[in-house]
């Protein structure tokens, strides 16, 4: 665990310089989220928006807070359970799998990816179902939109 943080750590201080632009030494909210999901966190936007709360910050980003590299590693090390794992993603379809054979409906993808969790827009599935290998009778392996997902 503690070699677990450390690496993260790491890559917290190279994925921070590289959204700190100005090299003020601060970033805003919306690039701390991009920091944190390059690290392989997964904040929603409403956690985001909480951590802004938290911190006094917009969560617009815009014209409010900045968060230095000390207030990341303490968001990130407070948040380092934020991650998405594949198998927690699978159990999202295996709940509409009522015939246990790993295939969903397009109707069944479109209402998971867009009612649990941080929803995504109906682009969002329109473009990801535009990716998925259909059967004939319209259905799809759920294992092949786990792995979109998680790339």
């Amino acid at each position: 665990m503690a070699q677990r943080m450390d690496k993260m750590m790491n890559e917290l201080r190279e994925a921070f310089l590289i959204q700190d632009k100005d090299d003020d030494h601060k970033i805003s909210i919306s690039e701390l989220g991009s920091v944190m999901r390059s690290i392989g966190l997964c904040p929603t936007q409403a956690q985001l928006a909480s951590i802004a709360q938290e911190y006094g910050a917009s969560a617009s980003g815009k014209g409010g807070k900045l968060f230095d590299m000390e207030e990341c590693k303490r968001i990130v090390q407070k948040n380092a359970g934020l991650t998405e794992t594949p198998e927690s993603v699978r159990d999202c379809f295996r709940i509409f799998d009522k015939d246990g054979n790993g295939y969903n409906s397009a109707s069944e993808i479109r209402h998971v990816l867009t009612t649990l969790g941080e929803p995504l827009k109906d682009e969002e599935v329109d473009e990801l179902i535009r990716e998925i290998e259909l059967t004939v009778d319209g259905q799809f392996s759920y294992e092949d939109v786990v792995g979109l997902l998680m790339q």
